[in-house]
């Protein structure tokens, strides 16, 4: 319709419908609406007998019967979303008005295939900067760009981003296929944006940030920032992620993080710290085999050197 987005807003959701209620309202209330918000049920004990947003005109939710992670849970929408433009958006975030156009605008140019958002911290005060994308340091440890910058100090015009940050960001369903396909399931939740980002870069797409797309944001609500489930998962994918996308220093910087890391917390007497990270070092080398032939297919593909694509990444 010609008062309607021509785009498609993906919410994953996991026992945590009220938050996610307010996220799809975020996403309705913009002007224009998007063509169809999609609430993804990632599996979720609280809602199921049906999910509240089923409620809301414009809304559709598709119902996962396990939680299979952002990654599988993004994937779904993914494949049930129509048209070419899908907005992933956190449950825990509010699209600012104005922001799904700002957001969208930029996929009309040649080779932009992800437009990632002004993300704010949410009920700062001074307001602090949550993410303008993602970067990745040179032992592959990937971070928010900009994390907790004042916003008035911020001074970063749109332009090319390392990274995407799927808490808030539009991507062209052309350039996911065309990069391999959407996110890899196996990491479940955290680096897959990074990884889908590298993929895309290898194949000469651009990922744009857009500093008019505002997006209000609860950090790790749904996950919770500094659980041992969080910095498992952290510690395993950023060694998954090093080894698929990785050069050989990049690669040996970041099992040398790894390791010296796990020595230092046991002389500090934290052996769940070094635990952590010993099992991130076990599971990437018995699944070194795994992972170098995912290495082999981003070669396969790629149109852009893999130094390009880490030329300028920031020491840790």
């Amino acid at each position: 319709m010609d008062d309607q987005l021509d785009a498609t807003v993906v919410i994953v959701d996991w026992n945590e419908p009220e938050v996610t209620l307010e996220a799809a309202r975020s996403a309705l209330g913009q002007e224009p609406p998007p063509r169809e918000v999609l609430v993804v049920d990632n599996g979720s004990e609280r809602t199921a007998g049906g999910h509240p947003a089923a409620a809301l005109p414009g809304v559709r939710v598709v119902r996962l019967p396990t939680n299979v992670g952002f990654a599988g849970g993004a994937n779904a929408g993914m494949a049930a979303a129509a048209g070419d433009a899908i907005v992933l958006l956190n449950n825990d975030a509010r699209l600012e008005p104005g922001a799904l156009a700002a957001l969208v605008a930029p996929l009309a140019e040649p080779r932009v295939g992800a437009v990632t958002a002004l993300i704010l911290l949410d009920g700062t005060d001074p307001v602090l900067v949550n993410s303008t994308g993602g970067e990745v340091t040179r032992s592959a440890n990937g971070r928010d760009r900009d994390w907790r910058r004042p916003l008035a100090a911020l001074d970063r015009p749109a332009g090319p981003a390392p990274a995407f940050s799927g808490g808030a960001v539009v991507l062209s369903r052309q350039a996911v296929e065309d990069a391999g396909g959407p996110f890899d399931e196996l990491l479940f939740m955290y680096y897959e944006d990074t990884e889908l980002s590298w993929r895309l870069r290898r194949r000469g797409w651009e990922i744009r940030y857009e500093p008019r797309a505002v997006v209000r944001h609860r950090h790790a609500h749904s996950s919770h920032a500094g659980s041992d489930f969080f910095l498992r998962l952290n510690e395993r994918n950023r060694l998954r992620f090093a080894v698929t996308h990785g050069s050989t220093g990049v690669i040996l910087r970041a099992f040398w993080r790894t390791f010296g890391g796990a020595i230092s917390r046991l002389l500090r007497g934290d052996p769940k710290g070094a635990s952590r990270r010993l099992g991130a070092l076990a599971h990437a080398i018995s699944h070194l085999r795994e992972l170098s032939r995912a290495r082999r297919a981003v070669a396969r593909r790629a149109t852009v050197p893999l130094r390009r694509v880490w030329s300028g990444a920031p020491r840790d």
